[in-house]
């Protein structure tokens, strides 16, 4: 009798707390797109300022420019996918982020193979992975505001 009240009791409690340790996955996930994010918008102005202080043909500037942010990118990322979510609307607006932070990582390394080809294709078709990824990214803050 003894065990079975424990064990009982033991269950009860368990589920009792499946629904907080879900919002604290919920709430650790937005702590880390708002803390991470707000880091990435940054690099993301300084990325801006450096190509707008360049002088035109200055490859390397901008071959270290799009280094920097594409680092920031990853990191980004990687702080993103290492939290878990656990509300439906969550889980998919993580799954968007992600993505959206994917394509923006293969759309500079698209730039970083454009400027050393010299290729206006692969620029264009960074330019379009850019576009499609700025798309997910807003579709991604919308479900996280």
């Amino acid at each position: 009798m003894r065990f079975t009240f424990a064990g009982l009791f033991i269950t009860a409690l368990m589920l009792a707390l499946v629904p907080s340790a879900a919002r604290a996955d919920d709430a650790s996930l937005k702590k880390a797109v708002a803390t991470h994010g707000k880091k990435w918008e940054t690099a993301a102005e300084k990325y801006n300022k450096t190509l707008d202080g360049l002088e035109e043909g200055d490859a390397a500037g901008v071959k270290s420019a799009v280094k920097k942010f594409a680092k920031a990118t990853k990191t980004f990322h990687d702080k993103v996918e290492a939290q878990e979510a656990s509300s439906a609307k969550l889980k998919s607006a993580r799954t968007k982020l992600l993505d959206g932070l994917e394509t923006f990582e293969e759309a500079l390394d698209t730039l970083n193979e454009a400027i050393d080809s010299d290729s206006k294709s692969k620029l264009r078709s960074a330019q379009r992975k850019a576009e499609s990824a700025e798309k997910k990214l807003k579709s991604a803050a919308k479900a996280f505001s």
